[in-house]
């Protein structure tokens, strides 16, 4: 109808998170069902109809909530408007973002948006996240790229071992720098902004030992009967080299008493019923300290 079609479509779904926690598996099986996704104008990569990057890129966020409102506005069209969803896992960043854009939207918006965030053991996040850039930059070579990160300044690409000690060490705690591994600080501003209700917290341990249960917690959070099968994270061996004892060393102590953070404040701060509690410790599985065995294989 011509009033649908002069609506303001947003998502009222945000996974926001994180990269190398299975959000595509999530989002797959989601845009499968009656779950609207983004769509891709000209220019645009692939991905973008499952992650539409509007507030994490800059030069996109500032062509205003129209640009963003356009990737959404055929869920009107085609009269799909219950659940619309952007699952771009970098938003965990930018909470103040999402909060002025949907702040600004006409309507009520902001107050029928729900979140949802999966959270994985850092230090095998980080792994997985190192190996994805060494395989891009050993294809592209290109030094001028984020994706050097990986590399010495001659070109060398670094093990995870002395990525570890060189570049996450120093940085991953330095408070100009945005990291996506430290969990409760991100979770804390996002709360702040939207309240921890309409926040749910998801374990990619759970997602890959027991999907079921995870595809329960969220169809209840939701709302909806979401049908299909939600896969466990790609189960193919993408290293053969295990997280050394000197990469646990060098990140271990950094992340260690802010997970105790993340697991006092995913308990106490009054979530959604359907969340996991007590939420399980990374170290409960031993993800980190696995290897090739057991991390990587579920990189």
């Amino acid at each position: 109808s011509e009033e649908r079609q002069n609506l303001t479509i947003l998502p009222n779904v945000l996974l926001i998170g994180v990269q190398k926690a299975s959000t595509t598996s999530v989002a797959d099986w989601l845009f499968k069902t009656d779950v609207c996704r983004p769509e891709i104008f000209d220019g645009e990569p692939y991905y973008y109809d499952k992650e539409a990057h509007f507030f994490n890129e800059r030069d996109r966020h500032k062509r205003g909530i129209e640009f963003y409102a356009k990737r959404f506005q055929h869920c009107a069209d085609e009269e799909n408007l219950q659940f619309v969803m952007d699952a771009t896992p970098e938003y965990i960043l930018y909470p103040e973002r999402v909060y002025e854009t949907y702040s600004e939207a006409p309507g009520d918006l902001l107050s029928t948006l729900k979140l949802m965030v999966i959270l994985r053991e850092p230090i095998s996040r980080e792994r997985s996240r190192y190996d994805r850039m060494r395989r891009e930059f050993m294809a592209t070579n290109n030094t001028q790229t984020w994706l050097s990160e990986v590399a010495f300044a001659n070109g060398t690409i670094m093990s995870f071992d002395q990525y570890a000690e060189n570049v996450l060490k120093p940085n991953i705690f330095r408070e100009d720098w945005k990291w996506p591994g430290r969990y409760v600080e991100h979770l804390r501003s996002w709360v702040n902004f939207f309240g921890r209700d309409r926040m749910l917290v998801l374990s990619y341990d759970e997602l890959r030992r027991d999907p079921k249960k995870v595809r329960w917690r969220i169809e209840k959070f939701l709302g909806g009967n979401f049908p299909g099968e939600l896969s466990r994270p790609n189960t193919r061996a993408k290293s053969s080299v295990p997280i050394s004892d000197g990469a646990r060393r060098a990140l271990g102590p950094k992340f260690a008493s802010k997970n105790e953070e993340l697991y006092r404040f995913v308990d106490v701060r009054g979530g959604p019923l359907v969340e996991e509690r007590p939420f399980r410790r990374f170290d409960d599985y031993r993800e980190a300290t696995q290897g090739a065995d057991f991390a990587e294989r579920y990189a």
